[in-house]
């Protein structure tokens, strides 16, 4: 495993995890508290809430994965 392929995927794991966590967190308070201060109906409110939820799952199973497949996968080369 070539070093610097494997320091780029690491990279782009750990900011994939960061930006889950940032996500999650931080600006699911943030969003939670405009929406449910907002007029819009309940379902609305709650499936705005799900879709943002799911892109922080999304961040989370990349940054998991990412890794993972590398290094776990090998591809054949040509000699």
């Amino acid at each position: 495993m070539p070093v610097m392929e494997a320091s780029l995927v690491t990279a782009a794991a750990l900011i994939a995890l960061a930006g889950a966590l940032f996500h999650g967190v931080v600006g699911g308070k943030i969003y939670m508290g405009r929406i449910k201060a907002s007029e819009l109906m309940p379902l609305t409110q709650s499936l705005s809430l799900v879709s943002w939820q799911m892109f922080t799952v999304f961040l989370v199973v990349s940054g998991v994965i990412l890794p993972v497949s590398y290094t776990h996968l090998t591809l054949p080369t040509k000699a």
